[in-house]
């Protein structure tokens, strides 16, 4: 599934609002931008269905994404992006800007033009390649429980390895699943931590929810 991301993002009928529009929007604008395969881009800024689109444009893009937590530390994150080799950062309007840092884009201030007929025709091919299960998808800063945070490699084969046994055993209860239909999940967890994306982000496409 996940060596397919296009292929499990909202689509057709699905797509109500506008969510695989918004992601090859993000897409194409980071190779607009130089942003090649294995790239970091930093995003930062709380949850969002921007911050959503960013994530997926990154990763259909095969560059790598380092989240950031909203209300991490000035001095973390630049930290964090100098020891990630951060190209760009993508943020939210409330995350401030460093001086001599790479180049920002702020994630909010694109809504109109992702909504655009014209945005609309531009997606209309994809950029990204397939991506292998050794595939870099994120850069996570965590610190565990106690102790200075360090970035964890996660591969797409990483996120598979759980999401996989996840597949095979929902299997025999999908036809249970049409009495609920559409199912709608509700994440209070920050994206930027590897359980939101989890449950916000990953599991939730199994079942085709809203």
């Amino acid at each position: 599934m996940w060596l397919s991301l296009k292929s499990a993002l909202p689509s057709g009928k699905a797509d109500v609002c506008g969510a695989s529009r918004a992601r090859l929007f993000w897409s194409h604008g980071l190779c607009r931008r130089g942003i090649d395969p294995g790239d970091r881009v930093l995003l930062w800024g709380p949850n969002s269905a921007e911050w959503v689109a960013c994530f997926w444009g990154i990763c259909c893009g095969v560059a790598i994404v380092v989240p950031m937590d909203s209300a991490a530390s000035p001095d973390f994150v630049q930290r964090a992006i100098k020891d990630a080799g951060v190209r760009l950062i993508l943020r939210d309007r409330e995350q401030m800007e460093f001086p001599g840092s790479p180049p920002s884009m702020v994630i909010n201030e694109f809504r109109e033009i992702v909504e655009s007929p014209a945005s609309a025709a531009d997606a209309s091919v994809d950029t990204g390649d397939p991506s292998a299960r050794s595939t870099i998808a994120e850069i996570l800063y965590t610190s565990g429980t106690t102790g200075e945070p360090r970035g964890v490699v996660l591969t797409h084969g990483n996120f598979l390895a759980n999401l996989e046994p996840l597949e095979r055993g929902i299997g025999p209860y999908r036809k249970y699943e049409r009495w609920l239909h559409p199912l709608r999940f509700v994440s209070l967890v920050p994206l930027s931590h590897v359980f939101g994306q989890f449950m916000t982000l990953f599991v939730p496409p199994l079942l085709g929810p809203r």
